[in-house]
């Protein structure tokens, strides 16, 4: 019996601040228009320490996830961030209820290019 309670405090031992750790390093924050537009602008700056992407849109609203390195966390972070469409300039709001990103993430960015370069080069 003493093995399995010391068993037992081993792994809660291991696994709690496993999940305390994994419940710090994601998040999920509201927004202001002009907020989010330079937040989801990022995707397309290249950088090694932190990625955004865009996740999508909902009838109301628009989401984008940052992940990397932030702040006191040692660890990779992801945060969700979200505005309502409404209070989105029009066109821009049109576009992604639509579906279509007007941000191109730097990554493909670099792939367009190169393909673009490969395709010159075999003219």
């Amino acid at each position: 019996m003493k093995k399995i309670l010391v068993g037992m405090a081993v792994v809660l031992g291991i696994s709690l601040p496993g999940l305390v750790i994994g419940f710090a390093n994601t998040g999920i924050k509201h927004l202001g228009a002009e907020e989010f537009i330079r937040k989801a602008q990022t995707m397309e700056q290249m950088n090694s320490a932190f990625d955004t992407r865009y996740i999508g849109a909902t009838e109301n609203r628009a989401y984008v996830e940052c992940t990397g390195m932030y702040r006191l966390f040692p660890n990779h972070k992801a945060i969700v961030y979200w505005t309502e469409l409404d209070g989105l300039p029009p066109e821009l709001a049109a576009q992604l209820r639509e579906g279509t990103s007007p941000w191109i993430p730097w990554q493909e960015k670099a792939k367009r290019a190169e393909a673009n370069e490969f395709a010159g080069d075999n003219q």
